[in-house]
């Protein structure tokens, strides 16, 4: 859950009186670009001692001991700060007696209609305290030898524009650290990322364009090796894969636009303009009838569409391809 998507700027939507407090995450996990690595650290202890200081200030609960939701349970707590602090030591101990493979609980607290606690994804979670709140809780997080500073006010999260590791590749992006992030950053590691030009990374998303045309082109032959049912829906899928990914290499490449170019500048065939499928084939016919007098036209496939046969206007009518073969003979 981290910071339930809670940044600076949402300061001003606590209650009258409350504000925010994120938890530091350099205590919990090592952030490379999108992916975050759990740390050695006491995460369920700490989840504990958070939980059992705000029942304290808190009227109803609800858990889970993992992301899978079920059991759940929810409900009142018990009336006494001391009655609250026993009944989440309870909870803890069903969340590690029905989730054994590790500590993977979610957990909301609430005071009436406001939230005091949001792990309801899981935790660490963000905090609705009062100044006096969040004092108590920093000092029962110290007295257990964890960090007194493992939660921080929304308003010391610092947050600006640098280049991180992304899918093998360096991006600008806008992020948030919060205290300990912000004094660990590793400035030198920074400056020495190069940021790709534009034309660098468009060649470079076109070379991974054309990788991937051509293992889709792959796959779609081995779909059609004999004994396969042509029909099925990944041949389907793979064909309109292939379109679009097709379409979009075209556009960043500029080839899409030259070929219209070209098309535009030269007719082919003596056509006043670029010719549908239909027309191709009549400027075709008499060289196909020499050469393959006795065969027959079993197919036409434009991209997007398939040759069913000549219009009454003489162009060619084209539908969307389906799981089934369509054919025009001529």
């Amino acid at each position: 859950m981290a910071t339930g998507g809670l940044v600076r700027w949402d300061w001003h939507r606590a209650a009258a009186g409350h504000a925010f407090y994120l938890p530091d995450l350099y205590y919990f996990y090592d952030v490379e670009g999108h992916v975050h690595r759990p740390k050695d650290f006491p995460a369920a202890k700490a989840a504990q001692v958070t939980a059992r200081c705000l029942a304290r200030w808190s009227d109803s609960y609800r858990a889970t001991p993992s992301f899978h939701r079920e059991p759940m349970r929810e409900g009142p707590l018990p009336q006494t700060p001391e009655e609250r602090e026993a009944f989440v030591d309870a909870l803890f101990g069903w969340f590690a007696e029905a989730h054994p493979q590790g500590f993977a609980a979610e957990m909301s607290l609430r005071a009436g209609e406001r939230w005091v606690m949001d792990a309801h994804d899981g935790f660490p979670g963000p905090l609705h305290l009062t100044p006096e709140q969040f004092a108590l809780l920093q000092d029962r997080l110290h007295a257990a030898d964890l960090p007194r500073d493992l939660y921080y006010p929304i308003l010391d999260q610092r947050e600006a524009i640098e280049p991180a590791l992304m899918y093998g590749g360096v991006v600008r992006q806008l992020r948030f650290f919060s205290p300990q992030q912000w004094a660990h950053r590793d400035v030198g590691a920074l400056a020495a990322m190069a940021i790709p030009s534009d034309e660098a990374r468009r060649d470079a998303f076109v070379e991974d364009c054309r990788r991937f045309l051509d293992a889709l082109h792959r796959r779609q032959f081995e779909l059609r090796e004999p004994g396969q049912d042509l029909r099925g829906d990944e041949l389907r899928e793979l064909e309109e894969l292939w379109s679009a990914v097709h379409r979009t290499w075209q556009r960043t490449s500029g080839r899409g636009e030259q070929a219209r170019r070209w098309s535009k500048a030269e007719p082919q065939a003596g056509w006043s303009a670029t010719p549908t499928a239909f027309q191709a084939l009549q400027t075709s016919l008499p060289a196909l009838r020499r050469l393959h007098g006795e065969g027959h036209v079993w197919q036409l496939i434009s991209e997007g569409g398939a040759s069913i046969g000549p219009s009454p206007d003489g162009r060619c009518r084209c539908g969307r391809r389906t799981g089934s073969n369509r054919s025009a003979t001529g």
